[in-house]
């Protein structure tokens, strides 16, 4: 089956959905990936909870990354990239989404959505084009 690109539109109504996605960020001048908890913001940001004090948290700040959600079984995936504007303690109320331990220096940070594409593989769900 040939991949088809999907509308911006029906691509936040994926990333809506999602719960996990990862993320590919530079650590140490070399590419890395790291599978992140997600949430899409009503402000249109996706945010990213990701460990306070790790590369990961280091790499992010005022960083343009890249953004993957797929649900392969589904047949679809989407890409974000954009640029990482600021950075909240997890348990701000702002995130509503993923909420790390009691005792997990976790912060959430705000990934604009500036450029967003995404492609099905095979037969999707009605009201996805």
């Amino acid at each position: 089956m040939t991949a088809r690109p999907l509308s911006a539109e029906d691509c936040r109504r994926l990333l809506a959905e999602a719960v996990v996605g990862r993320v590919a960020f530079t650590d140490r001048a070399l590419p890395a990936i790291a599978a992140v908890p997600c949430r899409l913001d009503p402000a249109g940001d996706l945010l990213l909870t990701v460990p306070g004090g790790s590369r990961l948290a280091g790499a992010m700040h005022d960083a343009v990354v890249a953004f993957q959600v797929d649900d392969l079984a589904q047949g679809w995936t989407v890409t974000v990239v954009g640029e990482v504007r600021d950075v909240e303690p997890a348990g701000d109320d702002r995130t509503g989404g993923p909420r790390p331990a009691a005792d997990d220096d976790a912060v959430v940070v705000a990934l604009s959505i500036d450029v967003i594409q995404g492609q099905a593989t095979g037969p999707l769900r009605q009201g996805l084009r």
